[in-house]
C-alpha cells in the first residue's frame, strides 16, 4: 500500500527529448515533481534495516543503500519499495543531514539517497560522504526543481539528482546507474541542469585552447556514449583504476567539477565527432 500511495504522488507525462550534447544519459518516463510533505519527526529515525534473505541465509540485493528523509510517509515508501527489489538490501534510514554522515561511518553503503532539504547542511555532507567513505555514491532524492540547487549538488559530488514526484521505476533506474558509475538526472529536468552547467563550463574555459592526449581523447569518446568508468578500462584494456586517474585530469584539464561537465566541455571541443580507432594498449 506505500508503494502505491507514494507512486500516485505525481501524474505522470512524457519526458521531453534531451538535447544533442546529452546524449550519454538514458531517458526513462518522468512525473511532474510533486512532494508529499508531512510533520518533521521529534527523533532520530537512524534504523539499521533488518536485510532481506533467501533460505539459505544469503543477503539478496547486490547493492546495499541507505535512504535518508525528514518526510516519515514517503521515506516508508521509498524503504518498502527498494525492499521488496532482490536487487537491493535497504542498509539503514534516517532523517537529517547528521544521521546520513553517522550511518555512512558505520555502514558505508553503495549508495546513499538523500533529501537536500532537511536539518543539516546537505551539500556539505554530500561532500563528505564521497570524499571519505570510499566509495559511497550518493543520489539526492528531492523537491527542489532550481538547477542552482542540483548544480551545488552535483558539484559537492552528487552522482544523481531525481526529482520527488518521479516514478518508482526512474528512482531505482537512478540508484543503479549511480552504482554503476553514471552520472543521472531526472531527464525531463535535466536539460536545464545541462545548460547551467554548460554555460559555467564556458566562461572557465574561455582563458585558452585545451590539448588532450590520445588516451584522453579516447576516454572522452566513451564518455560521450554513455560508457561507465569500467566499461571503458574493458574497452581499452586498462584498469579501472587507471580510468578514474585520467578522468581527474580531464575534470582538470577542462575546468570541470564534476563527472557531467567533463561531457559538457568534451561537446564543446567537439571530441566525440573523431573517429579514431581504440587502443588496447
Amino acid at each position: 500500500m506505500l508503494i502505491l500511495a507514494w507512486r500516485q504522488l505525481a501524474e505522470v507525462k512524457e519526458a521531453d527529448p534531451p538535447p544533442p550534447y546529452f546524449n550519454a544519459f538514458r531517458p526513462s518516463i518522468l512525473v511532474s515533481p510533486n512532494c508529499l510533505r508531512t510533520e518533521r519527526p521529534n527523533k532520530c529515525l537512524i534504523q539499521p534495516q533488518k536485510p532481506q534473505r533467501q533460505s539459505e541465509g544469503i543477503i539478496m540485493g547486490s547493492i546495499s543503500i541507505a535512504l535518508v528523509d525528514d518526510h516519515p510517509l514517503l521515506l516508508a515508501g521509498v524503504v518498502n519499495l527498494f525492499e521488496v527489489n532482490g536487487d537491493f538490501t535497504v542498509v539503514a534510514k534516517g532523517a537529517t543531514a547528521d544521521d546520513a554522515l553517522q550511518i555512512n561511518k558505520k555502514l558505508r553503503p553503495d549508495v546513499m539517497v538523500l533529501d537536500l532539504f532537511m536539518p543539516g547542511n546537505v551539500f556539505d555532507v554530500i561532500t563528505e560522504i564521497v570524499t571519505k567513505s570510499g566509495g559511497t555514491k550518493v543520489v539526492a532524492f528531492t523537491a527542489m526543481t532550481a538547477s542552482d540547487y542540483a548544480v551545488r549538488a552535483l558539484n559537492a559530488g552528487a552522482s544523481g539528482y531525481i526529482l520527488k514526484g518521479s516514478s518508482a521505476e526512474e528512482l531505482i533506474q537512478g540508484v543503479r546507474a549511480a552504482h554503476n558509475g553514471e552520472t543521472y538526472i531526472t531527464p525531463s529536468f535535466a536539460c536545464k541542469v545541462v545548460e547551467a552547467l554548460r554555460i559555467a563550463s564556458l566562461r572557465r574555459m574561455s582563458a585558452g585552447p585545451i590539448k588532450l592526449s590520445i588516451r584522453e581523447e579516447q576516454i572522452v569518446r566513451l564518455l560521450l556514449r554513455g560508457f561507465t568508468n569500467r566499461e571503458i578500462a574493458v574497452g581499452l584494456g586498462i584498469g579501472e583504476k587507471t580510468v578514474k586517474n585520467y578522468m581527474t585530469i580531464l575534470m582538470q584539464k577542462l575546468h570541470a567539477r564534476n563527472r557531467l561537465e567533463v561531457l559538457i566541455a568534451a561537446q564543446k571541443l567537439e571530441v566525440g565527432g573523431q573517429r579514431e580507432p581504440m587502443s588496447r594498449h
